[in-house]
């Protein structure tokens, strides 16, 4: 599972392809919702530490 913002620059098609091939479940959040992403991110990284 990928969770990423809608940033022009991520999404090419050989980008989609290759996550597709490896069977990579993309989710991809309008590039202004980034801000909802930020609870997620402070709650995984701190579990890495």
């Amino acid at each position: 599972l990928l969770i990423f913002n809608n940033y022009r620059s991520y999404v090419t098609i050989e980008f989609i392809n290759y996550y597709n091939y490896y069977r990579i479940l993309l989710i991809v959040l309008p590039s202004y919702l980034t801000y909802t992403l930020q609870p997620l991110n402070i709650v995984l990284f701190k579990l890495l530490f």
